[in-house]
């Protein structure tokens, strides 16, 4: 009941078979990465800040002047516990329809604060206290593969999952057929362990104090925006990073948003590229600055 329209024509017929491969496929991949990590599903559809929903989380409640606060609500797709002696750890992991990494950059600037507000949810209110390990983004997809002897490798690297690590205690569990003793590349997660244990360069990852420092620059982004909503600002000023401003040419709404650049009141906001290690450093200079003021 309810799914009706899936079978009231040829073409909804087509893509009922369409959504039920890819929910195949999908849950095969997911049930290959529950095997393998050493993280499992202990919530989907988490919420947080919806009163009387089931297993739901405090609403993150930032202060705001004049003694007005905001409240940010949401819901998590999925989080992964693992309980490892005294400390227990988290994964909070965001299924998207297309591929998606964690840029710091985005983070950075505001234009991808989705991953580390769910973590803050999580931080916040999530008991018994855990300690986070990752935020990833999962493709949902039915993979067109090239043709390979081994299907289940080119499987698996169509379902690795993306995004932010932390060098923390739970790291070495998150995929547990590579780990400080079992050196190798992960599968599942974008981990890598070289022989001496340490782990490889081209992983997304910071430590504990620098993924709070993400945290707390995030939650100081969603003020200023609170801030300027109740203050009226509503100018157009699409991001623009080294000439490219896709959310005004690929939009579907340019007409109706009617942005042109030649307009005084009409300008982009150009944004300077930056590393992982650069946001962490202006972060972590911000913070100093404010601290000696």
């Amino acid at each position: 009941p309810g799914f009706e329209v899936l079978t009231s024509s040829q073409r909804m017929l087509f893509i009922r078979d369409l959504l039920t491969a890819l929910l195949t496929q999908s849950a095969r991949a997911v049930r290959n990465e529950q095997r393998q990590s050493g993280f499992k599903v202990h919530n989907t559809e988490l919420t947080f800040g919806f009163p009387g929903k089931p297993h739901n989380l405090p609403a993150i409640q930032l202060d705001l002047p004049d003694q007005q606060s905001v409240l940010v609500r949401g819901r998590i797709d999925r989080l992964d516990t693992v309980t490892t002696g005294d400390q227990g750890g988290f994964v909070v992991v965001d299924y998207k329809s297309s591929t998606h990494s964690f840029s710091a950059e985005d983070a950075y600037y505001g234009l991808g604060m989705q991953m580390l507000t769910y973590i803050d949810a999580v931080l916040r209110g999530y008991e018994p206290r855990l300690a986070p390990a990752a935020g990833v983004f999962m493709h949902l997809q039915n993979p067109r593969l090239k043709y390979s002897r081994d299907k289940q490798k080119s499987l698996a690297a169509a379902f690795k999952m993306d995004g932010l690590l932390v060098n923390g205690p739970g790291i070495a569990t998150l995929d547990t057929a590579v780990t400080p003793d079992q050196p190798g590349t992960s599968d599942i997660f974008p981990i890598r362990f070289l022989k001496s244990g340490q782990l490889g360069k081209n992983a997304k990852t910071v430590t504990p104090e620098q993924l709070l420092d993400l945290i707390h620059h995030n939650e100081a982004l969603i003020v200023a925006a609170a801030q300027a909503i109740l203050a009226g600002h509503m100018e157009l000023a699409p991001a623009r990073t080294d000439q490219k401003a896709t959310v005004i040419t690929m939009s579907d709404y340019s007409a109706i948003m009617q942005f042109d650049p030649t307009l005084r009141d009409n300008q982009y906001r150009q944004l300077t590229p930056l590393s992982l290690e650069a946001v962490l450093a202006k972060i972590a200079q911000e913070r100093s600055n404010n601290q000696e003021g």
